[in-house]
């Protein structure tokens, strides 16, 4: 795994926390079709490097298990782990 610098993991940081809150302020549907459409217009090497971590997300929160989960992620948690154990995850996403 590559290191990552004292700088990046604070822009890291940063980006983690807008993102939790455009993830919680997505009051309804139309809002999340916005975003997801918005995304989907994005150059295409966007698009697969967003998938690639979107899949690195889910195999890394399948791989906390269900004891990483409580009433408010269980949802969330459980479907991670389905995924993971569907085989979708090992597919890939190869940089181009």
């Amino acid at each position: 795994m590559t290191k990552v610098t004292v700088e990046r993991k604070a822009a890291i940081k940063k980006t983690v926390t807008e993102l939790e809150h455009i993830c919680s302020s997505l009051g309804n549907e139309g809002e999340m079709h916005e975003l997801a459409e918005q995304l989907g217009n994005n150059h295409r090497t966007h698009q697969q490097s967003f998938m690639r971590f979107v899949a690195f997300y889910l195999k890394k929160q399948a791989d906390k298990g269900m004891n990483a989960s409580d009433l408010r992620n269980e949802a969330a948690q459980q479907f991670a782990v389905d995924v993971k154990e569907s085989g979708l995850l090992e597919r890939g996403f190869p940089y181009i």
